[in-house]
């Protein structure tokens, strides 16, 4: 299906259909009547015996009705494409895309999954305004700390593949296997303690403690390899966040917010090119704290205990996430 997102404050320019296109009643009334004068009067038209002005009558009759017909059906087929162009929305911005009702959507849904009963007890609709509330102020900041950026989005535009990439990168964010894989890790980090501080032995506890999702990992490395970041990418994108404004989320809804945000403005990277300002994806990078270098380890001891952080580590690092559970099959293999 394809994405649809709103135009949040666009009036529609529709016509009402009723007063564009005829009446299905009045279409049916006039094929009827040239079905029954080709039935009745057929034939009149054809008898030796009738008379020249009822054949003449009749022709003119049949001829009158099958005109009006096909004048109809050309009338409805002209009004319905008027009314599709009077309807059709232009195209969004990525300022646009931000706020849409989709991306809101989509950012709850995938919070209230990833954060489990601290935000499953409260009601989706105070969630969603929490998280609508959160992209209204990334909006407001960017506008601050990055006009120039935030100038570029209100005028960029995007196609419908420039929005199905955007809204593809925030799919991971909520995907059940890397759910219960950020779950596993927080959960083994809070039973660790004191010891989370033994990089060592918390390795050797993270890949004990992951090695059950491995079947489920393979899928999502091999539908999240076109989306990866790149290590370069990420290099490049890191020595630029030293020294760049970031926007700093006070709890986990916001957090979540700006990690979201951030995906799709790294998506939109990719998908728009040079068109796409980088401020703005840097502003809202908060996990790699400059590091180019991060590993998987290294970014989850960055990302604790914030479970959106966490799951950014898995989805930007997925590859070495694979490899990491394969170094523990193989010595399981080895035994």
């Amino acid at each position: 299906r394809a994405p649809q997102c709103c135009l949040e404050g666009r009036p529609t320019t529709a016509l009402p259909i009723t007063r564009a296109i005829p009446r299905t009643d009045e279409i049916a009334r006039t094929a009827m009547q040239a079905r029954m004068a080709s039935t009745e009067d057929r034939e009149a038209l054809v008898a030796p015996g009738a008379p020249r002005a009822r054949k003449t009558a009749v022709g003119a009759t049949l001829l009158a009705a099958v005109a009006t017909s096909i004048g109809v059906s050309a009338f409805v087929g002209v009004a319905y494409a008027a009314v599709a162009r009077r309807t059709a929305q232009p195209p969004l911005t990525v300022r646009e895309l931000l706020r849409c009702d989709e991306v809101t959507d989509m950012t709850t849904d995938n919070l209230v999954a990833l954060h489990g009963v601290k935000l499953a007890a409260a009601a989706r609709g105070a969630v969603r305004e929490r998280v609508a509330r959160s992209l209204r102020s990334i909006d407001i900041a960017l506008e601050q700390l990055q006009p120039e950026a935030h100038r570029q989005l209100s005028e960029l535009k995007m196609n419908d593949e420039d929005r199905a990439a955007a809204l593809r990168a925030l799919r991971p964010y909520g995907d059940a296997r890397l759910v219960s894989a950020s779950r596993a890790v927080l959960d083994e980090y809070a039973m660790a303690g004191a010891d989370a501080s033994d990089d060592a032995a918390m390795e050797r506890r993270l890949r004990d403690r992951l090695m059950p999702t491995f079947a489920d990992m393979v899928p999502v490395n091999a539908e999240m390899l076109p989306e990866v970041v790149h290590e370069t990418d990420r290099s490049l994108r890191s020595a630029a966040d030293a020294g760049s404004r970031r926007l700093e989320a006070q709890d986990e809804v916001a957090v979540g917010v700006n990690v979201h945000a951030a995906a799709l403005f790294r998506a939109l990277e990719g998908a728009l090119g040079e068109k796409m300002p980088k401020a703005p994806a840097r502003m809202l990078s908060s996990t790699q704290n400059g590091q180019g270098d991060q590993s998987f380890m290294g970014c989850l001891k960055a990302a604790m205990p914030d479970p959106s952080k966490v799951m950014t580590c898995f989805v930007e690092n997925i590859q070495e996430v694979m490899a990491f559970m394969k170094d523990k099959a193989k010595g399981l293999m080895s035994r």
